[in-house]
């Protein structure tokens, strides 16, 4: 069992690393270099240097409602873009969103490796919404940008286009 799961990643993990090489955008950290020796593969990846969700809700950080907007902008952008080249999408978690201190957001490794399970830019959506609410004020603009996250439209397009004009 052991045998076949090494050989199963050693043949998925190239394809999921072309997946996430495709993706040039400037929303998501950036792989610089896949290097394959023997039955390895080196990856160089752009540093995150910026706190994750997962950092923030660590220290009880609250969230400025433009810094909010901009994290599901560039979830509808990046996306977006993905349903476009079709690269599959995985389940992003807190850990996979950083914001920089001007609020800036940029998104870790968003696609997903083949034999992963994929994610549709809906559950990805409805994701972030339920993992902003509890950094976001209660307001009526926070909750209307939690709606727009909960019920993006039909496809991932939508969502990015709602977001920009939020």
């Amino acid at each position: 069992y052991a045998f076949h799961w090494q050989r199963f990643l050693f043949e998925q993990f190239p394809k999921g690393i072309r997946n996430f090489a495709r993706l040039n955008h400037a929303g998501v950290y950036s792989l610089y270099e896949s290097i394959p020796v023997e039955q390895r593969i080196f990856v160089a990846m752009e540093p995150s240097p910026h706190p994750s969700l997962l950092h923030l809700e660590s220290q009880a950080h609250r969230l400025d409602l433009p810094s909010a907007a901009r994290l599901a902008s560039t979830l509808g952008s990046v996306l977006a873009e993905m349903e476009t080249s079709s690269i599959p999408t995985r389940l992003l978690g807190a850990y996979d969103y950083t914001l920089s201190p001007k609020g800036t957001p940029r998104l870790r490794n968003p696609a997903a490796f083949p034999g992963a399970p994929e994610a549709s830019f809906l559950e990805n959506s409805t994701h972030l919404a339920s993992l902003l609410e509890p950094f976001l004020p209660d307001d009526p603009k926070s909750h209307e940008l939690l709606e727009i996250l909960r019920n993006p439209g039909t496809s991932a397009f939508d969502l990015l286009q709602r977001t920009r004009e939020f």
